[in-house]
């Protein structure tokens, strides 16, 4: 099978006008700072990767997400920015073959993935699982949500145990009344002993 350039061309063109192809909760961004350091240290080095919508010639990101927020932000702290950045265009004959390439060429090991965002995508963009190479994307399930729903069972079946605890458990009140500390303390301890709670109550 022979190797095809999907590179058309690579020119500087308003990158606030550039378009998310990914939903904006696809990646669960835990390196932005790391991203906001190096361009304001390094500048911008690397070429945004976009394609372009034959039907609507709308531009879509389809890597570079990470730094266009990032640019979005430095811009709005005042930071000085080209109006035009440089992008890459490439040759997709459509959006889901751009989507499939955003994936599994594009996908960031750094960032990882949001799995429910990402199927939630599919539905919308009306792709199937299989369609894609997802098996060895950088997925992540949200922990958040499983640590909740675990906490939610776990409060769950406490207070079932508890419910039972006190339906199974018979309360018995009996007061005594003594003639003297000794004798209070010998049938104390004597109730103890039987395996009652008893408590002293000084009238």
């Amino acid at each position: 099978m022979p190797i095809k350039d999907r590179v058309l061309k690579t020119e500087k063109i308003n990158w606030l006008d550039l378009k998310d192809l990914q939903p904006t909760n696809l990646k669960n961004s835990h390196h932005t700072n790391l991203v906001k350091e190096s361009l304001l240290k390094n500048g911008f080095a690397n070429a945004i990767n976009v394609w372009q919508d034959p039907e609507t010639n709308q531009i879509y990101i389809a890597d570079g997400h990470t730094r266009r927020d990032v640019l979005v932000e430095l811009k709005a702290d005042g930071v000085e920015i080209p109006d035009e950045l440089s992008c890459t265009f490439l040759d997709f004959p459509d959006r889901k073959t751009a989507i499939k390439n955003l994936l599994e060429v594009f996908n960031s090991k750094i960032n990882p993935i949001n799995e429910e965002a990402m199927m939630e995508w599919f539905e919308v963009e009306d792709l199937k699982k299989e369609e894609v190479e997802v098996d060895w994307l950088n997925v992540e399930i949200n922990e958040t949500l499983k640590q909740e729903e675990h906490t939610k069972q776990e409060e769950h079946i406490k207070q079932e145990e508890h419910i039972k605890e006190i339906e199974d458990k018979k309360i018995i009140r009996v007061f005594l009344e003594c003639k003297d500390e000794n004798q209070q303390e010998k049938i104390f301890n004597h109730l103890q002993e039987l395996g009652y709670e008893p408590k002293i109550q000084n009238l």
